[in-house]
């Protein structure tokens, strides 16, 4: 039988059944001193201090992902506007039952926002379009001005939920199959809340 190949190695080291292989390191003095540089290369590897992301990282990277990622099918994009004014204005979502409407296209999102006790705001909302489908599915994602990222997915049925938004200023975009939705300022929240 052939030396054992680098894969077959660690295939043992993990613990994987195979009886030829195994008789060959015990009778061949290279494969094992191959094993066991491999061994100590594994114990080496699992010694390594692991790097933890905190969860408002993870966010920042989720939202560069999906700015820089892979480019899927070409999109729809329009830019979300009060549905009462129809003004590109800032947008505002205070909390305590606030009813915000968009429009935006075809589209149209609703949301309300909550204001809990530690501060935080917490986000309900759905995205609706006339077009079969096109709200199912997808992400919803908030970036504040300091460039924090929040990311929610979309339903099926169109729905998301952030239940502890900080108090601050967003740019929102609400991207599903076939159509993306931008806001450019969206203030959630009363300026000052603790």
């Amino acid at each position: 039988m052939p030396h054992l190949e680098d894969l077959t190695v660690i295939e043992l080291l993990r613990g994987e059944d195979d009886p030829d292989a195994q008789r060959h390191l015990d009778g061949c003095a290279r494969c094992r001193e191959t094993h066991r540089l491999w061994a100590r290369l594994v114990e080496g590897l699992r010694e390594l201090g692991q790097e933890r992301v905190d969860h408002g990282e993870l966010h920042r990277l989720k939202v560069l992902y999906r700015q820089l990622g892979p480019a899927n099918r070409k999109r729809s994009s329009w830019e979300a506007r009060p549905a009462r004014s129809g003004s590109p204005a800032t947008c505002a979502i205070r909390g305590e039952g606030d009813l915000v409407e968009l429009t935006a296209g075809p589209c149209t999102v609703v949301m309300q926002a909550e204001t809990k006790r530690s501060g935080m705001t917490s986000l309900h909302g759905q995205l609706l379009c006339e077009q079969q489908g096109v709200a199912s599915g997808g992400r919803a994602v908030f970036v504040s001005e300091d460039g924090d990222g929040y990311v929610t997915e979309i339903d099926a049925f169109g729905e998301f939920h952030l239940d502890r938004l900080p108090v601050g200023r967003y740019r929102a975009l609400w991207q599903v199959a076939g159509a993306s939705v931008t806001l450019q300022s969206l203030q959630v929240g009363k300026r000052g809340d603790n």
